[in-house]
Formats: structure tokens, sequence, C-alpha cells
């Protein structure tokens, strides 16, 4: 970019409000524990379900992939519903699909949300 660009749009980032900058900032800390997850559910898919790594691969492509569309269909109810109503039912369904209680489980099983991913995304887990 040109100097006089360069200048410009440093100044236009700085008219933007505070809160602009909190959520950028939310966004971004969020964003970062989402992806450190990734290479903790693969280990824990190949060496503890013993799932295949080809599987691995489309459990995690298929996920990133399906992530497109929704957010298009998000938007798109956000923009019909509001905000606030479509951020409380997705809470809401996060919630119920990380914490599914089992009979005997303990309330924090680490493997809950990893079985049940693997179950939605893929169709089957693979059992021992």
């Amino acid at each position: 970019m040109p100097p006089g660009r360069t200048s410009r749009v440093a100044a236009e980032l700085r008219t933007l409000p505070r809160q602009f900058w909190l959520l950028a900032a939310g966004t971004f800390v969020y964003l970062i524990g989402v992806e450190m997850c990734y290479p903790f559910e693969t280990i824990y898919l190949r060496d503890v379900l013993g799932v295949s790594v080809t599987a691995i691969g489309l459990i995690v492509g298929v996920t990133l992939l399906a992530t497109l569309p929704m957010q298009v269909v998000g938007g798109a109810l956000c923009n019909r519903y509001g905000r606030r109503p479509i951020l409380a039912v997705a809470i809401v369904g996060s919630m119920t699909l990380y914490y599914r209680p089992r009979r005997g489980a303990p309330a924090l099983d680490h493997r809950r949300p990893h079985r049940l991913r693997a179950g939605v995304r893929l169709g089957a887990v693979h059992h021992r």
C-alpha cells in the first residue's frame, strides 16, 4: 500500500468505537481457544477411540466446511429475528451438544464432546 493510503486506513481504524475493539479482542480469544482444541481432539480420536486418520480428516474437514453455509443461515436468521434470540438458541444448542448427561457418568466427563462430535459428524464412532 502506498504511504498515504496506509495512514488513511490507520486514521479510519482509530475512529472505531471501543466496543468494536472489545468485540474483536473477544472474538480473537474465542477463536484461539476453539482452534487449540483440534490437535487434542485428533489425538483423542486416534489414540483412545481408534478412529482412522482418514476418518479424523473427514471429521475435521466436514466440520470446518459445514460452518461456512451455517454462517450465512445464521446471518439471515439474525436479520429476520434479531441477534439476541438467535444467540440464545445457539448457546442453548451448544450447551446441549457439549453436555448431554448420561446415567452413571461424571458431571464433567471430558470424553463426551468428542464422542458426540464424532457420532454427529461421521455418523458412527469406531468402537473397539
